[in-house]
């Protein structure tokens, strides 16, 4: 089907992006954003094209769940001139602690104006609730598979760079466009696609 299609697309161009972030990286030009989890990686390398470079915060074989920034990781975020929020559970504790360490660092939610989509309650029961009875594991963190959410994330990485590298506004406006045209294909592909099993259980 063309749902397992683009999943393994996705797969690959996000293990070429984070070579290609490596590289940027190696050559230190260009500004630096730092970003919670790989996929956002890959929206700064679309969004950037060549002329940002980030640091990943939880990368791979680690779990975002039981997450402890290593020195490395530290060391980026000191050097970074943003930090791009997911949403995910452990910047809840990290970022108070990130934000003492380095007043000067704009931390941008890349989340806001997100609609969160809520999961069916699977969870033990034993989690603890939030502030508003809920558990936080009942809220999809996983945004950037939504078609509205993936591009408030890559609008708020666009607005970040441009703020980083006003020259590169123009550049970083070109990327955001052209993602966001690729992202409402795909989706609208994918519709069609799965049109024939609308009501129907998949799962």
């Amino acid at each position: 089907m063309r749902l397992f299609s683009v999943l393994c697309l996705l797969t690959i161009l996000a293990s070429c992006s984070r070579q290609d972030a490596a590289a940027r990286n190696a050559a230190g030009s260009g500004p630096l954003i730092a970003v919670s989890v790989l996929p956002q990686e890959w929206f700064v390398s679309r969004v950037g094209g060549g002329r940002a470079r980030t640091v990943v915060l939880v990368g791979p074989g680690q779990n975002p769940h039981s997450y402890e920034p290593a020195p490395k990781q530290i060391r980026g975020l000191a050097e970074a001139g943003a930090w791009i929020l997911s949403g995910a559970e452990f910047e809840i504790s990290l970022r108070p602690k990130v934000q003492r360490l380095f007043p000067r660092l704009s931390i941008v939610d890349g989340t806001a104006g997100v609609v969160f989509r809520t999961l069916e309650e699977h969870e033990d029961e034993d989690e603890a609730a939030g502030a508003d009875g809920r558990s936080p594991l009942e809220i999809d963190r996983h945004t950037w598979l939504g078609s509205g959410p993936a591009k408030i994330l890559a609008a708020h990485i666009r607005d970040a760079l441009s703020r980083l590298d006003p020259a590169g506004a123009a550049h970083y406006a070109a990327n955001y466009q052209a993602l966001i045209a690729e992202i409402d294909g795909e989706f609208a592909a994918l519709r069609r696609e799965l049109a024939p099993l609308r009501g129907t259980s998949v799962f």
